[in-house]
């Protein structure tokens, strides 16, 4: 497993911004005592973390201290793993716990996933105790893969805005919907996906045009 080249997001209170520190090595623990080598303002320096502090020593000698620390990694981490089937269609991905923690401390991150030669944005969902990446039909297809196949994971978080590009037909019916209009527009990315992804999965026109009537009716009502 790789969990790339991470690199160190230290505040500093004094400029009221965070300072880079690019890491040679692995990266410490934020939650042991540990030391690594980076860069910081060009020079090679030690980092020494201690929970939520951290130090820099400088090859002066010189020593300046931090109190807030967070990980960023710069370069995807990569994970092998067997697309498992739940139900009768749904597929999905375990992703390790490690590399859940190496993506900071939310358990539900906004990641990029790539497999195969495919690309996608999608949200870690904690299911059971485990934590899991939604593979959908339209990835399955565009991957050339099936439940039961193992592939070699790249996951990295994903911290560009995201927008949910709507069907013309569901953008159609919402126009004619001012209530139902507004609600959409106020849904997060996720509850947005939540009624677009199961109209453009339909199979046949006549399944897409129920899946809208319903999506438009739910949303008028308020419900996600």
């Amino acid at each position: 497993m790789n969990l790339g080249g991470p690199i160190a997001q230290v505040f500093r209170a004094d400029a009221g911004t965070w300072m880079p520190h690019r890491f040679a090595g692995s990266v410490p623990h934020p939650e042991r005592p540990a030391k690594a080598v980076a860069t910081a303002r060009g020079h090679r320096a030690t980092l020494i973390v201690r929970g939520k502090y951290l130090t820099v020593q400088y090859p002066n000698g010189k020593m300046k201290g931090y109190r807030s620390v967070q990980y960023q990694r710069e370069d995807p981490m990569r994970f092998r793993a067997t697309i498992e089937l739940s139900g009768k269609t749904a597929t999905g991905i375990q992703v390790p716990a490690e590399v859940v923690e190496g993506l900071g401390k939310s358990r539900r991150p906004a990641v990029s996933v790539a497999f195969k030669g495919y690309t996608y944005r999608t949200t870690v969902a904690p299911m059971g105790g485990r934590f899991m990446l939604p593979v959908s039909a339209e990835v399955r297809e565009g991957a050339g893969v099936a439940a039961g196949d193992q592939v070699d994971v790249d996951i990295e978080l994903d911290t560009r805005p995201r927008e949910v590009v709507a069907p013309p037909d569901l953008l159609e019916a919402l126009d004619g919907d001012a209530d139902a209009r507004r609600f959409f527009d106020g849904l997060s990315y996720s509850n947005k996906q939540r009624f677009v992804l199961p109209i453009e999965e339909a199979k046949s026109p006549e399944t897409r045009q129920r899946r809208v009537a319903r999506a438009v009716g739910m949303l008028r009502e308020g419900r996600s």
